[in-house]
């Protein structure tokens, strides 16, 4: 039993998929807080050009 349970804290190979999916949450994050900011800008954009074109 104790010789399973050192072969289990020894074993890194799942060490690399942990950190892939750190990484590739991370990711996610900064595109998400990217797209809300590209969503405040078109939207401010677009409003002005809807503006512009009410005015005669």
């Amino acid at each position: 039993m104790l010789l399973l349970l050192c072969r289990l804290i020894e074993n890194r190979s799942g060490g690399t998929a942990i950190e892939y999916a750190l990484l590739t949450g991370v990711i996610g994050l900064v595109v998400a807080g990217g797209m809300t900011a590209l969503r405040t800008e078109l939207s401010n954009v677009f409003t002005t050009l809807a503006d512009a074109q009410k005015t005669p």
